[in-house]
């Protein structure tokens, strides 16, 4: 009938209707907080029993952080280099995990260059100043070391040919429209070789 007490349904019991009431003396919270899940000991915790301080839960993930960060004693020196420099943390340890080591990662890192980066332009014979000026503006260093390189013009005159302006294209057809001069320079001076190589 309309307005009479709730029939109940049908069903398995609900958890209101299973949970014992707290025990004389305790509040709703501390029964919640006795439902907590266990910690991360894997050990199950017993009803009722307290939680465990908020700093032990911490401290597992703060040990696996400094296992991940640990370096070599190279590394360590290269950090201490790049951050007494004022060099941030996060450049520093990006230069670290890049393979740089030693103060000659100092220049580069303080010129703005990104760590992977620095070491193709390195490569390329550029200097770090050099190299900051083309990473501003977009250069791919990868595909500016890759076209240099193979465009048969020596390395070791590479980054001249990139500083003035020329492309890879171009230093090769005056190297090659060189090549016999470089020859009698070389015969001259008493050396063999294929003055075309690479430097």
């Amino acid at each position: 009938a309309r307005g009479g007490p709730a029939t109940r349904r049908a069903g398995p019991p609900l958890a209101h209707d299973t949970d014992p009431a707290p025990p004389a003396g305790r509040n709703p919270g501390d029964a919640a907080r006795s439902r907590a899940p266990d910690d991360d000991s894997g050990t199950p915790r017993p009803r009722g029993a307290p939680l465990p301080p908020f700093g032990a839960l911490r401290r597992p993930l703060h040990h696996q952080k400094d296992r991940d960060l640990a370096l070599d004693d190279a590394g360590a020196e290269t950090m201490r280099a790049l951050t007494a420099a004022g060099v941030g943390h996060a450049r520093a340890r990006a230069y670290v995990d890049a393979g740089w080591r030693g103060p000659e990662a100092v220049p580069w890192a303080r010129a703005g260059v990104p760590a992977t980066p620095a070491v193709l332009y390195r490569c390329l014979g550029l200097l770090p100043t050099e190299a900051a000026r083309r990473a501003a503006s977009g250069t791919d260093a990868e595909a500016l070391l890759r076209a240099w390189w193979d465009s048969g013009v020596p390395r070791a005159e590479t980054a001249s040919w990139i500083v003035s302006g020329a492309t890879p294209e171009q230093a090769a057809v005056a190297t090659a429209m060189d090549a016999p001069a470089r020859t009698r320079r070389r015969s001259d001076a008493g050396l063999t070789g294929d003055a075309g190589g690479p430097g």
